[in-house]
């Protein structure tokens, strides 16, 4: 909350300064061409305040937010540089400024909107990604507790220190075609545990086996997808 309460005091600060120097070095009596100018500066300042209200969701989301800083503040120094001239200069008519800074301000909302759309899809493939690679981890995961906590006999330990080397070594990616693979071996885990927990050990074996080929199955779907 008091970093929040900063953020807002710093940012409400240039608003500030240059509303003091606008109204103390100008006064209160403007042409339209100037205020025209001086409503553009403020619209580029609260643009670039607000940007965060564009963050994506999930994986990457601060590092996407940041590609959105670029665009952002070019426009906001070109309006600047561009309202600074049209306030000094004091034109009687209000068109050429209007037109100018509507221009400007209608490219950057292109380029925005591109970049806010291009990061939105990338934050989709990304999440994706990382609940693709959870599933794996889960796995692996589950499938090494099993061996370190509950496989007593040693024949059947060998065995699930191999499914674990075999699955840990292949790629942690998931496919539509190895989807319904990897939801196998979760199930197969899970009787695994109910098995050793059972102390039944000739089912432990079977479903050791079969995970086993399970996850030579997953490495082979993997292996000639794309």
């Amino acid at each position: 909350m008091r970093k929040r309460i900063i953020q807002i005091i710093l940012a409400l600060l240039f608003l500030a300064l240059f509303n003091v120097l606008f109204f103390v070095l100008g006064g209160t009596e403007h042409l339209p061409s100037v205020w025209v100018s001086y409503g553009f500066i403020h619209f580029a300042y609260l643009q670039l305040v607000f940007l965060p209200a564009l963050k994506t969701k999930g994986q990457g989301s601060y590092y996407l937010l940041s590609a959105l800083y670029v665009p952002s503040l070019i426009y906001f120094w070109t309006e600047l540089i561009a309202g600074v001239v049209f306030i000094v200069l004091k034109l009687e008519s209000m068109l050429l400024p209007l037109l100018v800074q509507s221009v400007i301000a209608a490219v950057f909302l292109v380029v925005i909107l591109v970049h806010a759309w291009a990061n939105e899809s990338t934050a989709r493939s990304l999440e994706k990604r990382r609940q693709e690679t959870d599933v794996y981890r889960s796995n692996c995961m589950n499938l090494k507790r099993l061996l370190t906590a509950y496989a007593k006999n040693p024949a059947l330990k060998k065995l699930l220190a191999e499914a674990y080397d075999h699955l840990e070594a292949s790629a942690s990616r998931q496919t539509e075609e190895s989807q319904s693979i990897d939801s196998e071996i979760a199930q197969m885990i899970s009787s695994l545990k109910q098995a050793l927990l059972m102390e039944d050990e000739a089912q432990a074996t079977i479903l050791a086996k079969s995970l086993q080929r399970l996850i030579e199955e997953r490495k082979a779907v993997l292996k000639y997808s794309h």
